[in-house]
């Protein structure tokens, strides 16, 4: 069967103990930010604003990190405040609809 697929036999035998497809799990790592706080909850989280939480963690936890991990840790945040902004937006409707 591994041959006829063209994968692994231990990839069969492990879908087969499986009972069909394996469910994949993300190793569960401790991440460098966790336990700290990012900063900028609230405003606007420009190139400036990313500049500025990254020389305060530099500055007061020690902790180095990239522009695009910090991107990463604040998407959640932008969503939300995007999420928000749309919410409180006011959308008219022209005349006769």
């Amino acid at each position: 069967m591994a041959r006829h697929l063209g994968c692994s036999h231990q990839t069969v035998k492990d879908y087969a103990v499986a009972g069909g497809v394996k469910v994949f799990k993300s190793p569960e790592r401790q991440k460098r930010l966790d336990g700290l706080k990012v900063g900028c909850a609230r405003g606007s989280f420009g190139i400036a604003a990313m500049r500025m939480v990254r020389q305060r963690l530099l500055g007061e936890n020690s902790v180095a990190v990239s522009r695009p991990t910090l991107q990463r840790t604040v998407q959640p945040y932008r969503q939300a405040l995007k999420a928000d902004a749309l919410a409180t937006t006011r959308f008219e409707t022209p005349l006769g609809r």
